[in-house]
Parts: C-alpha cells; sequence; structure tokens
C-alpha cells in the first residue's frame, strides 16, 4: 500500500513538473507567437551556402528580422529560373532609415531609394546572415526577377566573396589575352640587344675617360677651396664689408642733410606759389587800371600822335628854309577880345 502511495506521488510530480515546463515554454515563446511579422522576399543568383532558416537579417548591424524560407524560385513561381528564392520575415518595429507609416510602406520607400539586401558571413565561422543597406551611386545594378512576388521584393546584390571572385576571373581573362609569349621574346631581344651594344661599346676607354674626369674634378675642387682661403680672398672679402659698412654709414650720415634739404625745397616752394599769388595779384590790378583809365590814355595817344605829326611837318619845313629858324620873326601875339 505505501509503495502504491509512493509510485502516485512520483507520477503526480512527474506530471504537475512536465506541466509547469510546457506552461514555462508557452509563456517565454508567446511573445514570439503574438507578434506580428511582415514577409518580404529576395532572391540570389548564387550560392547562399551558410545561410539557414533563422539567421538574423540586419540593417547596418541592427537585427530587423530573421530568415524564415529558403527555396527555389521555379518551385513556388513555376517558372524556369535558377534563383534562389529567401523569404524573410521582418519586425513589427522595423524603420529602415524611413519615417513614418506601415511597415510595407517603408519597405516600398526603402526600395525606391535603393535599398538592397546581401549574404555577408559572421568572421571566420562560414555561418551567413544578411545585410541590408542602401546602394551607392557607383554599385552595379541589383538583381531582378520576371515574375509578380507575392510578397514585397527587396533587390539583392552578390556578396563580398562573390565579387572578389568575379574580379580575378575578369583579371584572369586579360592576363590570358596578353601575348606572354610575345612579350617575354620581345623582352629577350632587347636583353640580347643591349648586351651587344655593351659588347661593342668601348668600356676601357670610357673607364679611363670617367676616372680623369673625377681627377679634373677633385683639382678643380681643391684650387677653388685653395682660392676660398687664401689671404687675398679673405682681404677682398673684409674689404667688400667694410664698404658695404662704409655705404650704410655714409646713407645714415646724409639722411640729415637730406632732410634738411627737402624742408628748404619744401620752403622754397611755398614761396614761390605766395610770390605767383603776389604777381597774379599785381598782374590784376594793372588790368583793372588800365581798364578805369582806357580814355585818358586814348586821349594821350592822340595827343602824341598830333606832336609827333607837328614835328614831322617842322622838321620838312626846317629842311626846306633852314635859314627861317634863324632870321624870321616870331608869330603875331592874338589880341584878346575884351567883352
Amino acid at each position: 500500500m505505501s509503495e502504491q502511495a509512493n509510485n502516485f506521488k512520483l507520477g503526480l510530480f512527474v506530471i504537475i513538473s512536465f506541466a509547469l515546463l510546457v506552461t514555462a515554454l508557452a509563456l517565454l515563446g508567446a511573445g514570439d507567437f503574438f507578434k506580428q511579422e511582415t514577409l518580404v522576399e529576395t532572391c540570389f543568383n548564387e550560392s547562399v551556402q551558410g545561410l539557414d532558416v533563422g539567421s538574423p537579417v540586419k540593417y547596418r548591424g541592427m537585427d530587423i528580422g530573421k530568415v524564415k524560407e529558403i527555396t527555389g524560385a521555379s518551385r513556388v513561381y513555376g517558372v524556369r529560373s535558377d534563383y534562389v528564392l529567401v523569404i524573410i520575415s521582418l519586425f513589427e518595429d522595423v524603420s529602415l532609415g524611413q519615417p513614418g507609416g506601415s511597415v510595407k510602406d517603408k519597405i516600398e520607400h526603402a526600395v525606391a531609394e535603393g535599398l538592397t539586401v546581401q549574404m555577408a558571413f559572421m568572421g571566420l565561422t562560414g555561418a551567413a546572415y544578411l545585410e541590408t543597406n542602401y546602394m551607392g551611386e557607383t554599385e552595379r545594378i541589383p538583381l531582378t526577377i520576371p515574375w509578380e512576388p507575392k510578397h514585397p521584393y527587396i533587390p539583392s546584390k552578390p556578396n563580398k566573396i562573390t565579387q572578389m571572385g568575379e574580379s580575378l576571373d575578369r583579371i584572369m581573362k586579360k592576363l590570358e589575352d596578353i601575348n606572354i609569349q610575345g612579350v617575354l621574346a620581345e623582352l629577350q631581344s632587347v636583353i640580347a640587344l643591349s648586351a651587344a651594344k655593351l659588347d661593342n661599346a668601348n668600356i676601357k676607354e670610357i673607364s679611363t675617360q670617367t676616372a680623369t674626369l673625377l681627377r679634373e674634378i677633385r683639382t678643380t675642387n681643391a684650387r677653388l677651396a685653395e682660392l676660398f682661403d687664401s689671404t687675398q680672398t679673405k682681404g677682398l672679402m673684409n674689404d667688400a664689408r667694410a664698404a658695404v659698412n662704409g655705404a650704410k654709414d655714409i646713407v645714415e650720415s646724409s639722411k640729415a642733410p637730406i632732410s634738411q634739404a627737402l624742408n628748404e625745397f619744401r620752403g622754397a616752394a611755398a614761396t614761390a606759389n605766395s610770390l605767383a599769388g603776389s604777381l597774379d595779384k599785381t598782374s590784376r590790378l594793372l588790368g583793372d587800371m588800365v581798364w578805369v583809365n582806357t580814355d585818358s590814355i586814348k586821349d594821350v595817344v592822340d595827343n602824341l600822335k598830333i606832336t609827333s605829326e607837328n614835328l614831322r611837318q617842322m622838321s620838312q619845313d626846317i629842311k626846306r628854309y633852314p635859314a627861317r629858324l634863324l632870321f624870321e620873326a616870331p608869330p603875331e601875339k592874338e589880341k584878346t577880345l575884351e567883352k
């Protein structure tokens, strides 16, 4: 009887523990269960090795959703295509750098402004995740699809490793297009021609001329050093310094006389200006005097003319009758009439 009671208690304990565990799991997952999600999709024209269901989706390093499904586009849309279709579940509070509106509106605006999705890898572990970001002006055109998607579509672009591989492929293709054998043959011919030129050149004569030139340069340098160290050169340098110092002294001593001469010149210029003003006033005064006495001057001039005419007449009479001046009686005085 006691054994049955113990088994019953043990079973009841297990049942209650299991119920509590289920309840705890339900409570912990209730948030995700009742949480609204927005589904979007993208396609990749490359391997998605390392990307799994539940892999995080980030926007510039921030978690914005998770990978919900990875499948083939041909199976979902019934088209001939080898694209890998990835369904993404975005959180309800995702922004993608777009203010206001619903998540779908934000996604549409973001895609219109160049939002793309790209595979990225977490270090060297090989685990992949999806990184969303806006496309730069110089980046290649993202992948497009020829069918109508069921969910909002975010274009994708190749991951960094794929881009690097494509770049290496292009480089290798260009290297294959280069005629390496021809370049090597030309290089060998250039080397052979250079060796022939060196063989034909008189290396011994060139070395002798070079050595002679070096000796001459050394001799010239020694002579220049001797010239600069000589007593005459030092004396000339001292004389030049003395001449420069003397010229400075002359300039310094000439400053005062030159300044005085300039001041005297300024005084003379002022005096000349004053004299010019006085002469101008005098000329104006003479002009006024001439203008005021114009009539008197005219009478004087007329009298001078009459006197000159009388003298001329008298001179002619004396020339004709010289005795008249000595023997002719003076003219009678006119009698004054008394009133």
